[in-house]
């Protein structure tokens, strides 16, 4: 069975996010110029093409924009994990941010709009997110 493929943490486009994802928080580069939240990592603010940024958090709240449920794996690695869902939550805090995680086992999805909280999960070296419906059953 070949070993399910993970993120680099040491990848310097993001290597600050799976800093912050180790200590449970998400961060998210904030323009320095104009203060606009960038995700994913961008060379350059959309709002004012400013060049410089830094890390802040964004909170690990969201709403639930959208989901679907993979059924078969399209990587190797995957294929004991099937099926599974991946959701796409909203940053509460900037709702342009969007991040992508899967929806933690054992949980229902929830409704579109509804409620998440980012959960953080060790592997190996990186701290991967996960996602559970805030006031969801298991």
């Amino acid at each position: 069975m070949t070993e399910r493929p993970l993120p680099d943490p040491d990848y310097a486009d993001f290597a600050p996010f799976w800093a912050g994802t180790r200590r449970g928080e998400l961060l998210v580069p904030t323009c320095t110029r104009c203060a606009r939240r960038v995700w994913p990592p961008r060379m350059a603010c959309p709002s004012c093409a400013g060049l410089r940024f830094d890390w802040q958090p964004i909170g690990n709240e969201g709403h639930l924009y959208s989901w679907t449920t993979i059924g078969r794996a399209m990587l190797a690695g995957f294929e004991a994990e099937v099926p599974y869902t991946v959701v796409i939550v909203s940053a509460a805090a900037d709702p342009r941010v969007r991040f992508v995680g899967r929806l933690a086992d054992g949980y229902e999805v929830p409704v579109i709009g509804a409620p998440m909280l980012a959960s953080f999960v060790p592997n190996g070296d990186v701290t991967l997110v996960n996602w559970l419906p805030r006031g969801g059953r298991a």
